[in-house]
């Protein structure tokens, strides 16, 4: 297996070189990794820095493959057996195989994400150099995981990136470093979902809770630091870490989605609505719609009436 030959393949957006520094590497929107056995891949490795709004993902299946998706910043949406998921910074998201799963038309959000595709019959084999033993207990073990949605920890970034700085790398081992990051991912996976690490946010929801209620008013940081009983400062940073995105931009997101529900069912003029949602402007009203949605209110409006 040390002489697996391993292939690549780089998505960027102009397909530059793949020999770069690490900065230049990590800049890049998107990476895809592929990792064969053979003549197919056995898993592989994606990691995506959104810095706006894409296109919604369509429906898809990865036959037979197991997808664990790790948030670090931003959020997303994913929908599976007619499920909606909101998976926040630090949570895990999993798919099992030949389960079909998209983000059900919301577009993908902006934020930074990585994604692990695996084979679990290949892994029951020992190709991550684990014995058949353990590879069909790890196989188990991931198959037994009861929380689609669970948090996850703070180590699963670093070895994902350790995969790939590895992989671009000329170090002579570089298969055998890859292989142990990656199943030390897994185990991690497996732990975390088994962990308890439900935050106290009690007075988070007391705060989500004033947002929906007022949402047409001008909601401001400072008020909702005070309602947290927090400094403005440290309402922000907690704020981030359990939403996963800042204040701000959490009060225009559930702004935008009432104005949705107000598009699709009522007649009521966008520049009405803007004033409605205490909006400065139609024109800031209609920039930050687009945004969200990729599309104009009057558009989205055309859309679903």
């Amino acid at each position: 297996m040390l002489h697996d030959i391993i292939l690549y393949r780089l998505t960027a957006i102009r397909g530059e070189s793949v020999m770069m520094n690490n900065r230049e590497l990590f800049n890049k929107e998107r990476i895809e990794i592929y990792f064969p056995t053979l003549y197919d891949y056995s898993f592989k490795l994606g990691r995506v820095n959104y810095s706006k709004a894409h296109p919604p993902l369509e429906l898809h299946v990865h036959e037979g493959m197991m997808e664990i998706v790790l948030i670090v910043k931003g959020k997303q949406i994913y929908t599976v057996a007619g499920n909606d998921y909101l998976v926040r910074s630090g949570d895990v998201f999993v798919t099992f195989p030949d389960e079909p799963h998209s983000t059900a038309g919301y577009p993908e959000d902006k934020s930074l994400l990585y994604f692990l595709i695996i084979d679990l019959e290949k892994l029951k084999t020992g190709f991550l150099g684990c014995d058949d033993k353990e590879g069909r207990l790890i196989v188990q073990s991931l198959n037994r995981i009861k929380r689609r949605v669970f948090k996850g920890s703070e180590g699963l970034k670093p070895m994902l990136d350790k995969v790939i700085t590895a992989f671009y790398s000329d170090c002579p081992f570089k298969n055998t470093l890859i292989r142990n990051q990656i199943s030390d991912f897994i185990i991690n996976i497996i732990e975390c979902e088994r962990a308890d690490n439900t935050l106290d946010n009690s007075y988070m929801q007391k705060v989500l809770d004033y947002i929906e209620q007022n949402i047409c008013e001008d909601i401001n940081v400072p008020m909702l630091a005070e309602i947290a009983g927090l400094s403005e400062a440290r309402f922000k940073i907690n704020f981030r870490k359990q939403i996963g995105i800042p204040p701000r931009e959490y009060v225009l997101r559930r702004k935008i989605e009432a104005a949705k529900n107000v598009l699709k069912n009522s007649d009521i003029t966008v520049t009405e609505l803007a004033h409605r949602l205490s909006f400065s402007s139609s024109q800031y009203f209609s920039t930050v719609f687009k945004r969200f949605t990729l599309m104009s209110p009057r558009e989205f409006r055309k859309i679903h009436r």
